[in-house]
């Protein structure tokens, strides 16, 4: 500390100790929270009021040096702002007065205004289309001094998105995910340098290009308060007449606009989907692969499910890093041969460290229902027919979605035993023991999708309603409370779907306590069904309120909603 900078400091505290002196025999107003602003040649500062105080004065002293000591009355106001010349750097605070005195300092602040006369600090930076995806940009910076930098992208009518920061340094490369189709965006870096300061670029204007051909149509149906908003990520289903081009994986914004398609994507057999990752992070589920992926597309990690056989329709990755898949299994029972379900445990070498067999633990002589009788390709009977896992961490168990029995299971993950079951108990085999719950209040699920437990504790299901013995076939999301030491079950809620799906289907609990549900199946099977989906959030009323909506003009086996920050890995 320079001499000078020592001389400005003893005066503060000196004037600070002599403003505390007086103030402690009158009623000064208390000292008010001083925020400085840079922004290139400008420099802004607000402060927030205080009850009793008529105005507030700035005091002002060159930094670092401060050989004087300057002041101005601003009267009440809350925020000024002002143009200064390049270089120009200033230690600044503020006091708050009324009729009785003056109050305390502020906190002390100091800025420096850029010096080079552009007012962007040294930042040069360019945008160029990225060379796979029209709705990405490559955005390159250069910083005068080593910084971490971050894009803010915004365009007209559309909210102001910022990416992940880079990595430390002074030239950087960001990808700018999150853009609607031929829109002309303004791109602004921020660079954060090493002593916390900041300075941000002119902007400049980058243009996105079409869709990719096959692109499928999405038109948004509501949009109300109440929405969680983000993005919401889906699959498409891929038939065989379909351009092997046209990606699988998408994403629209709140206002049902595409802004990301997954390039260069290996889709998976009939049931693409995709989750969240960490923060700034997709899992997309493949024909042999769980593959991470960030906002950019690329990827980022893979796990391999080859050695589980030929996996299908859900995986989880456990929080020790293994994978628990779910694959298929043929054995022969009572002189019928039926297609079963076998759960493979993998560690992130690939080895095999756990299997569950619904051979070995469930009913193989239960057809409750056509489901379960239906011929697989090898003519064996889908007599299971496992949709969905999910994992319950602090109880080491997992809920398993069997669609052809109608019935969801939870199992120690520990012993592989069966803890309960949720579903009708008709139609068991004599000798057959498991703990069935009594449903007091209600109806129970039929060939449902997507079990899991929510932040409340109740079970929420996809309920695609098949076999429901007479009942109107109206698909539905619903919730059960479950009191496992009485063994008894109540609906406790519901949210009709807006079509009926004979297959396919999502639900998930959203912050907040919104429910996304993906009706994303086809009505029937034949010509004239309905093959599009609706993916709509909802929320937890009785009735519930449909808070937001899109069709897509595709089948969807799942949808994920994800926030903007958690996306794009940003601190919006």
């Amino acid at each position: 500390m320079t001499n000078k900078t020592k001389s400005w400091v003893y005066f503060l505290l000196l004037l600070a100790i002599l403003t505390q002196g007086y103030v402690a025999f009158a009623e000064a107003p208390a000292s008010p929270m001083l925020f400085v602003y840079p922004q290139g040649q400008s420099i802004g500062l607000s402060w927030t009021g205080i009850q009793n105080a008529k105005g507030y004065t700035l005091y002002y002293a060159p930094y670092p040096g401060g050989e004087y000591v300057g002041e101005a009355d601003l009267g009440d106001v809350r925020e000024i702002s002002f143009d200064l010349w390049p270089g120009a750097a200033f230690y600044v605070a503020l006091k708050a007065y009324n009729e009785d005195g003056t109050g305390d300092f502020s906190n002390f602040e100091h800025f420096t205004i850029d010096s080079d006369e552009t007012g962007t600090g040294g930042i040069t930076l360019s945008a160029a289309g990225h060379p796979e995806n029209t709705l990405m940009a490559v955005v390159e910076i250069e910083t005068p001094e080593a910084a971490s930098v971050y894009i803010e992208f915004s365009a007209e009518n559309v909210e102001s998105h910022q990416t992940a920061a880079s990595q430390w340094g002074t030239r950087h490369e960001i990808t700018v995910a999150g853009m609607r189709a031929e829109t002309t965006y303004s791109l602004k870096a921020v660079a954060i340098y090493e002593d916390g300061t900041r300075a941000t670029s002119q902007p400049v204007t980058f243009t996105t290009a079409t869709l990719p051909e096959g692109a499928p149509t999405v038109s948004l149906i509501s949009n109300q308060t109440g929405s969680s908003g983000g993005i919401t990520f889906f699959g498409i289903s891929q038939g065989p007449q379909d351009d092997s081009d046209t990606p699988t994986y998408w994403g629209v914004d709140e206002a049902g606009e595409i802004v990301w398609y997954l390039h260069g994507d290996t889709s998976a057999s009939g049931t693409s989907f995709i989750r969240k990752g960490g923060t700034g992070e997709l899992l997309t589920f493949e024909s042999s692969a769980i593959r991470t992926v960030d906002a950019a597309g690329e990827t980022v990690a893979v796990n391999n499910l080859q050695s589980a056989g030929r996996y299908h329709h859900d995986a989880v990755i456990l929080p020790n890093g293994n994978v628990m898949a779910l694959t298929n299994e043929t054995g022969t029972f009572n002189g019928e041969s039926l297609t079963g379900d076998r759960i493979v445990e993998l560690d992130p070498d690939g080895r095999v460290v756990w299997e569950w067999s619904s051979f070995d633990h469930l009913d193989t002589g239960r057809f409750p229902g056509s489901l379960s009788r239906n011929e697989s390709r090898d003519g064996s009977l889908d007599w299971s027919h496992a949709n969905a896992l999910f994992y319950i961490a602090e109880e080491d168990a997992l809920l398993i979605s069997f669609r052809s029995q109608s019935w969801v299971v939870k199992i120690d993950h520990a012993t592989g035993n069966i803890i309960w079951i949720m579903g009708e108990c008709t139609g068991i085999s004599q000798g057959f023991t498991a703990n069935f719950f009594t449903l007091t209040a209600g109806t129970w699920m039929s060939s449902q999708h997507a079990p899991l437990v929510t932040d409340s504790g109740e079970i929420l299901i996809y309920d695609n309603r098949n076999e429901t013995n007479g009942s109107t076939l109206n698909s539905r999301a619903v919730k059960y409370i479950l009191d496992e030491s009485n063994m008894t079950a109540v609906q406790t809620w519901e949210a009709v779907a807006p079509k009926y799906t004979f297959s396919l289907g999502d639900v998930d609990e959203l912050d907040g306590g919104n429910v996304l549900i993906s009706a994303g199946g086809p009505s029937g099977l034949g010509p004239g069904s309905d093959s599009s989906a609706h993916i709509l959030e909802v929320n937890d009323a009785a009735p519930s309120e449909t808070l937001w909506e899109i069709t897509v003009d595709s089948s969807v086996y799942r949808a994920e909603r994800i926030g903007w920050a958690d996306f794009l890995g940003s601190f919006e």
